[in-house]
């Protein structure tokens, strides 16, 4: 299973408040996907900060992340490039409906094989 947060320039979108689902929401939507699913272990494509990150990691067994080590020369485009495969070939994606990123996983996914039915979108909650 991969799980698309973004977070990056969602800030930038304040009229869209209710496309980008808090920490809690996207942890929730996500166990409850692994355990209808029976699935152990999720990776996590996202440009979240590290401290965001270790916070999923507590709320989510099983998560993992693309890391680059310290000094590693890689673009933050070469990143997302391997999070897009990683998550392309997952057996179910939960992605954001207004990221093109999330789109881009979702018809890798279809190039090899994904049925419709294994690709779901994160809701936030309306307050």
């Amino acid at each position: 299973m991969a799980v698309h947060l973004r977070r990056g320039d969602m800030d930038n979108w304040r009229n869209r408040q209710h496309a980008w689902p808090e920490k809690e929401a996207v942890a929730s939507q996500t166990v409850a996907n692994m355990q209808r699913l029976g699935i152990s272990r999720v990776f996590l494509a996202t440009d979240t900060t590290q401290e965001e990150k270790k916070w999923l990691k507590g709320a989510i067994p099983g998560l993992l992340t693309f890391e680059v080590s310290e000094g590693e020369p890689l673009h933050e485009a070469e990143i997302a490039i391997v999070d897009q495969v990683i998550a392309g070939h997952s057996t179910f994606f939960l992605g954001n409906f207004w990221s093109t990123f999330s789109w881009a996983i979702i018809e890798e996914r279809y190039k090899h094989g994904a049925q419709e039915e294994s690709n779901a979108f994160q809701q936030a909650p309306f307050s």
